[in-house]
């Protein structure tokens, strides 16, 4: 019991942390890269996330609204970070969503989606 709520504490610790030092880009950033980890496979361009989500989905994930979600997905595409066919998106760029978050290289295990 100690080491599953150590391991909750953890993930909500890294999940907070991203959120509150860099705003909702850090909260948007932090999901998709909790996402690949949580449904993604790797593909010969990136790692696509095995679900499609609306943009509403993805606003619910990481606390904003679905216009600030539209307008970073087209930045982020606009900067070939991901691409976006059928629903599903593709991390094209790892390294600058990692670098605009500060992100720590946490285990797998606490960089998910649940």
């Amino acid at each position: 019991m100690m080491t599953w709520l150590s391991s909750q504490n953890r993930k909500n610790q890294a999940k907070f942390r991203d959120m509150l030092l860099h705003g909702k880009k850090g909260a948007f950033y932090s999901t998709l890269i909790r996402l690949s980890n949580s449904y993604g496979t790797e593909a010969e361009n990136g790692k696509i996330i095995n679900l499609p989500f609306t943009n509403q989905e993805l606003a619910n994930f990481c606390g904003t609204s679905r216009e600030v979600v539209n307008r970073m997905l087209a930045q982020l595409r606009k900067n070939n970070v991901i691409s976006i066919k059928k629903g599903r998106i593709t991390i094209l760029d790892f390294d600058y969503l990692k670098q605009e978050i500060d992100c720590e290289n946490c285990p797998i295990e606490i960089c998910t989606i649940d």
